[in-house]
């Protein structure tokens, strides 16, 4: 999922950075002053939990 968002945003306007931290993806990214975290984690049997976290 993250790699997907990852992919689509390259060539935007934002700044991002994808890494991986004890299993969990994190997608940080700025856009001027604007800034973005996103926490993923799969969930056991499919899916994932995600959080995203914004300030202005």
């Amino acid at each position: 999922m993250i790699d997907w968002f990852f992919t689509r945003a390259r060539g935007d306007r934002l700044a991002f950075d994808h890494g991986e931290d004890q299993g969990r993806h994190l997608l940080t990214g700025a856009l001027g002053r604007r800034r973005f975290v996103v926490h993923a984690a799969p969930r056991p049997g499919g899916g994932a939990d995600a959080t995203l976290l914004s300030s202005d």
